[in-house]
C-alpha cells in the first residue's frame, strides 16, 4: 500500500498542476505501534530517520493526545521530499479533507488540504544578513573565504567599499542566507578572516515565482532559469556556465550562443507546459 499511497500523491499533484507544496510541522504520535518486527516506539524508526535526514520541523504534542501513531514512514516519506516546512502568502482557492476511520478522542483523525496561489513577491522566510567590516586583508584571501561561503549554502555573498576611522578604505563582506545556516558561516568568517566579530540580523526578501529546464537547443544542451508574474510573459535568462561551455565547444562568441538560446527557451518552455 505504500507504493499505492506514494504513486498516488505524485500523480495527484501532476493532475492538479501542483507547482510547489507546503506543510506544517510534522505531528509525532506517542506509545507504540504493531509491526512485523513487534512493537515499535512512536514515532517508527523509519518515520524519525527521516525526518531527522530532512531537517523536518516536529509539532509540540498536545496536552491531552491520545497516543498512537500520527505520522506513518510513508507519510514521512511524502512530505520530507515533496513539502518546504513553512506557510507562504497565499490566497485560498479551495480545500479538501480526508478522514481516517481510526478513533482518536478529541483529536481529529483528517487531514487538511488547501488549494491556492502564491503570492506574488511575497517575503522569504527565515533569511538572515551577516555583515562585518575588514580593513586588512588580501583580495586573495577574501576570494577564497567567498568560495568557502557559497560551499556552505549561502544565497548570496558581495563586498561594499567603505571609509572607517582614521580614514583607511575598508570593505563590508555581507552574506545573505538561510538562518540555519547562521552557525557554520559565522564560523567560516571568523576563521577565514580577519574580523573579530559578525553581525547578524533578519531579513525579508521578496521573490518572483520561478523555475528552470534544460533542453536540447541548436548549440547542446543547456538550462535556463524561467522568471514568471502574474498577468506578464515569462523572462527567460540562461545559465552563465553552461553558455560559456557551449561557447568554447563551438568556438563561436558567448553573446551569440546567449542569442541563439534565448532565441530557442520560449518554445521549448511552452512545449513544456501544454
Amino acid at each position: 500500500d505504500a507504493i499505492v499511497d506514494i504513486v498516488g500523491s505524485v500523480l495527484g499533484l501532476r493532475l492538479l498542476d501542483i507547482e510547489e507544496v507546503y506543510a506544517s510541522s510534522l505531528p509525532l504520535g506517542s506509545g507504540t505501534v504493531r509491526a512485523a518486527h513487534g512493537a515499535l516506539p512512536v514515532p517508527a524508526p523509519a518515520t524519525l530517520e527521516l525526518i531527522a535526514m530532512a531537517g523536518a520541523p516536529v509539532a509540540r504534542e498536545r496536552t491531552g493526545a491520545p497516543s498512537g501513531e500520527t505520522l506513518t514512514p510513508t507519510g514521512a516519506a511524502i512530505l520530507t521530499t515533496l513539502a518546504t516546512f513553512q506557510r507562504p502568502q497565499m490566497t485560498i482557492e479551495s480545500i479538501g479533507h480526508g478522514a481516517g476511520a481510526r478513533e482518536t478522542g478529541d483529536l481529529p483523525n483528517v487531514l487538511r488540504l488547501w488549494l491556492g496561489e502564491k503570492l506574488e513577491a511575497a517575503p522569504s522566510a527565515g533569511l538572515i544578513l551577516l555583515e562585518t567590516n575588514i580593513d586588512d586583508m588580501s583580495p586573495e584571501l577574501l576570494g577564497f573565504a567567498f568560495e568557502r561561503l557559497f560551499a556552505q549554502g549561502a544565497k548570496d555573498v558581495w563586498l561594499t567599499p567603505i571609509q572607517m576611522k582614521k580614514n583607511r578604505p575598508a570593505v563590508m563582506l555581507s552574506v545573505l542566507a538561510g538562518a540555519d545556516l547562521e552557525a557554520s558561516l559565522v564560523e567560516i568568517i571568523l576563521r577565514e578572516t580577519t574580523t573579530l566579530g559578525v553581525r547578524v540580523r533578519p531579513v525579508e526578501r521578496h521573490e518572483s515565482r520561478r523555475e528552470s529546464f534544460s533542453f536540447e537547443s541548436s548549440l547542446g544542451t543547456v538550462s535556463v532559469k524561467v522568471k514568471r508574474l502574474s498577468g506578464s510573459p515569462p523572462i527567460f535568462a540562461p545559465e552563465y556556465e553552461e553558455c560559456r561551455r557551449l561557447a568554447m565547444e563551438r568556438g563561436i562568441p558567448l553573446q551569440e550562443v546567449y542569442r541563439l538560446v534565448m532565441a530557442e527557451a520560449p518554445e521549448q518552455w511552452r512545449a513544456r507546459h501544454r
